[in-house]
């Protein structure tokens, strides 16, 4: 029952969230995320509103949960974009490092799952599914905290919402991958402990993550800091990282 409660909670705040991101002028700047909000909210509340023996259920779930993987990597890349915007060829080879990435992992879980699975066929392909969502997961998780360290080791002349977009979308992405990686390695593949306790910590970052967005204008015409000593050398660092990256994506 409580998970019902617990997804209840989520749709709402991935509701709120997607509604405040549309009334600060955001949907031109951030349409993935958007998408990402709004997506996780019907899948919160069909998880609420039908049953898990549901036919309905089962259907949404295989139809749906494909989308919601690539609908993530598209949100991932917009991230990306939202942080390196003004570092073109270092965004390019995050793209790319993504891409990688995620193409190895889901390659690599295939691949063992079709040299080891022996199920039937319905229950194979719904293997896949779950096995193809949770490798994605954990190849966005990569690129996600590489963005995070990326973000809390540079100093960048970056809008209060894009920080916020990124980082909270970051935490949420972060969290799930962990809860994936605890519920394969248990008995039945799932853990109702450790899926509410992340459902309640979605819920807070999602919150917040509303919350703290500003309208676009405000957010943009902010001055940025006096740079310090360690900023200029940080700094200094990215120019030449963008200048090799821009090389490699000749």
């Amino acid at each position: 029952m409580l998970g019902k409660y617990t997804f209840a909670l989520n749709a709402a705040a991935y509701a709120f969230t997607a509604w405040r991101l549309i009334a600060r002028g955001l949907p031109k700047r951030q349409p993935a995320l958007l998408v990402f909000l709004l997506l996780r909210c019907l899948l919160a509340w069909s998880s609420v509103a039908l049953t898990g023996r549901a036919p309905l259920y089962f259907w949404s779930y295989v139809l749906l949960t494909p989308f919601d993987s690539l609908v993530s990597i598209l949100a991932v890349r917009e991230s990306l974009g939202l942080v390196l915007y003004q570092y073109p060829g270092i965004r390019s080879l995050g793209r790319w490092t993504m891409y990688g990435a995620v193409s190895v992992s889901l390659l690599v879980a295939v691949v063992i799952t079709a040299a080891y699975w022996r199920g039937d066929s319905v229950r194979s392909n719904l293997y896949y599914i779950e096995v193809g969502t949770r490798s994605i997961a954990f190849g966005l998780a990569v690129v996600v905290a590489s963005l995070l360290v990326f973000l809390s080791h540079y100093r960048l002349d970056l809008s209060r919402n894009r920080i916020v977009s990124s980082v909270a979308f970051g935490c949420v992405v972060l969290a799930e991958a962990v809860t994936l990686f605890i519920d394969s390695n248990s008995v039945h593949l799932v853990s109702p402990l450790v899926d509410n306790v992340n459902g309640i910590f979605g819920t807070m970052c999602v919150l917040l993550w509303g919350l703290f967005l500003e309208r676009e204008e405000v957010s943009e015409s902010r001055a940025p800091r006096p740079p310090r000593m360690k900023d200029e050398r940080n700094l200094r660092q990215l120019q030449a990282l963008e200048q090799f990256a821009s090389r490699i994506g000749r």
